[in-house]
């Protein structure tokens, strides 16, 4: 064989090694990867008045707002003193239910407080940049403060307080009537009666109210399920900006009265359910 044949040759071999190398990088990519779907939940409130923003319970003396949209569902809520006087929530009365389950919001926990300050020299701004990535030249001081959960929270006249907690499921649940991973054309929910529901939660809440007690029960059941393909789970939407317009990936279900669960298909999965 000529060198310029041999040259060849072995410029097809090592041509042929490289493709060889990127198809089974290739290969071991996409056995490896994965395609994000997402399971929707719509909830039904009774005796709640609901927009898209929010749902809205009231009696004589307060609103309770909220807002279910999160992963896993935030069952947290805010509520707003319509009264004169000051409202007491008395937490170690008040609770969140999921399916006969009670579950505290008055733990009696020990919360922990953290301030740190960075003391240092005073630099010009040429030399602000390898001041503050040098360790040597400057020091740090702090402190902890420990506190205790309260067991009682006031809400002064005609104002608002937020109280977060629990989730209510943040993972996958599985329906012999539900496709796990629908193509587009695919997509069918189940729905559910509160009798048949597989989630049904509220929140009692005690309150104080000028020396009086009440409580309240924000009731809620999930009444349909359904499982989307990311690729039907965003539509581009264009939102104001200040002076500009820009656009985002909106989810086409956000609302206050829905929540949902990421999950991910792995390309050699035959899961069906």
């Amino acid at each position: 064989m000529s060198f310029k044949n041999q040259f060849r040759f072995t410029l097809s071999l090592s041509k042929l090694k490289r493709s060889s190398i990127v198809l089974i990088i290739t290969f071991a990519l996409s056995s490896c990867s994965t395609t994000k779907y997402f399971q929707v939940y719509k909830t039904s409130a009774e005796n709640a008045i609901s927009d898209d923003n929010h749902i809205n319970f009231e009696d004589a003396n307060c609103k309770v707002i909220y807002d279910l949209w999160s992963e896993g569902g935030n069952i947290g809520f805010t509520i707003y003193n319509k009264s004169n006087a000051d409202l007491t929530i008395n937490l170690d009365k008040s609770f969140f239910i999921l399916n006969g389950n009670a579950s505290d919001y008055y733990q009696n926990r020990v919360f922990t407080k953290t301030n740190n300050s960075v003391i240092g020299h005073s630099v010009s701004a040429f030399y602000w940049y390898n001041f503050r990535n040098s360790v040597s030249s400057s020091t740090s001081s702090g402190y902890s403060t420990a506190y205790n959960e309260k067991q009682n929270i006031i809400i002064p006249a005609n104002s608002s307080k937020h109280i977060v907690e629990y989730l209510i499921n943040n993972e996958y649940f599985k329906s012999c009537d539900l496709k796990k991973f629908p193509s587009r054309k695919e997509i069918s929910p189940i729905n559910f009666s509160k009798s048949s529901s597989p989630f049904v939660f509220k929140n009692t809440i005690d309150y104080t109210l000028n020396g009086k007690s009440f409580i309240i029960s924000n009731n809620f059941y999930v009444s349909e399920i359904v499982n989307i393909p990311n690729a039907e789970m965003f539509q581009r939407t264009k939102l104001n900006d200040c002076d500009k317009t820009k656009t985002v990936d909106y989810p086409k279900f956000k609302n206050a009265n829905s929540f949902y669960v990421e999950y991910t298909k792995d390309n050699n999965s035959t899961e069906k359910h």
